[in-house]
């Protein structure tokens, strides 16, 4: 069921500050950035805003890294085909029967 509301100018407006004031709620500072003067609250809000997407960029970069390296060292060290497969299986095979047939001392 999808409900629609219609909204007048004076509305929209009113919905728009309240969604800006849950959005800083949600991922703005526990106490807020105050400063006597507006302008350099302004900026402090500015700095914060550019060094959190900042943030989240290299976060994410850094995660891209990652899987990438996952991902090329699973394309060179998993078998790849049916070939490969059965070879690794043969040879570890190999290795348990001849560890059968020379038992180690103690």
């Amino acid at each position: 069921m999808t409900t629609t509301f219609l909204l007048s100018g004076a509305n929209v407006s009113l919905v728009r500050s309240f969604l800006q004031d849950v959005i800083i709620a949600e991922i703005g500072p526990r106490h807020p950035i105050t400063h006597p003067d507006p302008a350099t609250q302004a900026a402090i809000l500015v700095a914060a805003e550019r060094d959190f997407i900042q943030g989240i960029r290299i976060a994410l970069l850094v995660a891209i890294a990652l899987l990438a390296i996952v991902f090329l060292a699973g394309l060179k060290w998993f078998p790849r085909g049916s070939d490969a497969m059965l070879s690794d299986a043969e040879r570890e095979a190999a290795k348990l029967a001849s560890a059968e047939r020379s038992p180690k001392t103690r």
